[in-house]
């Protein structure tokens, strides 16, 4: 799964990934801090696909869509951060009932937030900075964004099982059980992230 990845942008995802299995263990995260740390990767990584697929489309003519191809990318990325941004208010709002502690809930992830941001740089200018501003690479980094939005699936199906199991209450759980749903979506992240789930939704792997 490892060599599926290129190095910067294994980088990316180790840090994310060990930043937030941190947070679950020492800092008491549960199922909204999950939640916000997944939009931010996914904004972060939809900003650096939009934008390599739109300086890609100027030099590479092979792209399935041509000139359009940006344009598509965009509309596919903002529906997932759409769900995603959903599924993040209502978690937040559930466990900590009130925007105005915002500032509160944000203040042990600055630190990591800061260190994504610094990984998603060094990938994209890694990227740049190859032949053909890494267009060969195209297919490839189009795979790691679907592994990041997989989990919008699997998060909404976790939301209407919780809901029809407590009859609509999501966040009325103790906080420890919070915590464990947090960690079951923190797993299923990391094992699509790592390829565990690619045979799914990849059609070259469901022919082999």
């Amino acid at each position: 799964m490892i060599e599926s990845f290129k190095r910067p942008y294994f980088l990316l995802v180790a840090v994310s990934n060990l930043y937030s299995i941190f947070g679950l263990l020492f800092w008491h995260w549960r199922v909204a801090d999950i939640f916000f740390w997944f939009w931010c990767e996914l904004v972060l990584i939809g900003i650096i696909l939009v934008v390599l697929t739109a300086v890609w489309s100027r030099v590479d003519f092979s792209l399935p869509l041509g000139k359009l191809t940006p344009f598509f990318t965009a509309f596919g990325v903002l529906v997932i951060l759409f769900y995603t941004t959903l599924f993040a208010g209502v978690a937040y709002m559930g466990e900590w009932r009130a925007w105005s502690r915002f500032p509160e809930f944000l203040a042990d992830k600055e630190p990591g937030i800061a260190a994504i941001a610094v990984c998603s740089a060094i990938y994209f200018i890694a990227t740049l900075r190859k032949p053909c501003f890494g267009s060969a690479e195209a297919k490839n980094i189009e795979k790691q964004y679907g592994r990041k939005a997989i989990p919008v699936v699997g998060i909404y199906a976790v939301f209407i099982l919780v809901g029809i199991l407590n009859g609509g209450r999501l966040f009325d759980e103790p906080k420890n059980h919070l915590k464990t749903m947090g960690m079951l979506l923190l797993l299923f992240k990391v094992a699509a992230e790592f390829g565990a789930l690619d045979r799914f939704c990849d059609r070259e792997s469901k022919q082999k």
